[in-house]
């Protein structure tokens, strides 16, 4: 929904602006931008996850489209191509998030071409600008949003040993077990602990293990 809105606000302000050179080019937009909308409405109604990844390439088309109805000096293609990058980054595959950062760059230069014209310095400059912004987030958000689902993976299968190694401990009440990490703070401190020293597991977690022998002495 929110590359509908992104995409509504662009075509809001091209028209409001009169900014309209090519009227076919224009009513090709919309019918883009009608197709996008009905889209994701389909995808968020009917969870039709097959077309989820196309929304963003209809965003690029779009963008290519009322770029070559609108007059050069228009702004706003350049962003509806970095919002498709980017979401795609957050919920595509790392194979498309490159397409679609060469797909912004080639169809901003291809768009003037549309309508027969040069393509000009500020097309070129507009066009490299785009490309980079888009390479310099898409592709950086998709490899954060991996790393945060790998370790969402290593959490979950850790998870269910250490709640496995947490009855064990628990169920020895009978032997004291004490551990602590590295730096000498005691991490665990089962109930056979507490029963023949005298502690609460609250008082001593998180304390320094010779805490306890310098108390026996």
């Amino acid at each position: 929904m929110l590359l509908a809105a992104a995409a509504a606000l662009q075509l809001a302000l091209g028209w409001s602006n009169a900014s309209i050179v090519h009227p076919g080019w224009a009513l090709s937009a919309v019918g883009a931008f009608a197709i996008v909308c009905v889209a994701a409405v389909l995808v968020r109604t009917l969870k039709l996850v097959g077309i989820e990844s196309a929304l963003p390439f209809g965003l690029l088309a779009l963008a290519v489209l009322w770029r070559a109805a609108s007059a050069p000096s228009v702004p706003g293609f350049g962003a509806l191509c970095i919002l498709a990058v980017v979401w795609l980054g957050f919920y595509g595959t790392r194979r498309l998030v490159w397409v679609a950062v060469v797909a912004s760059v080639v169809g901003l230069l291809l768009a003037p071409l549309l309508t027969a014209s040069a393509i000009t310095g500020d097309d070129l400059s507009h066009a490299a600008l785009t490309g980079a912004v888009a390479l310099l987030t898409g592709p950086v958000i998709h490899s954060l949003v991996e790393r945060q689902k790998q370790s969402a993976q290593l959490v979950s299968m850790l998870e269910p040993a250490s709640l496995r190694l947490d009855a064990v401990l628990r169920a020895a009440t009978g032997n004291m077990i004490v551990a602590c990490d590295c730096d000498g703070l005691i991490t665990d401190f089962n109930q056979g602990a507490e029963r023949l020293l005298g502690y609460r597991a609250d008082e001593v977690v998180g304390t320094p293990l010779s805490m306890l022998f310098d108390d026996a002495n």
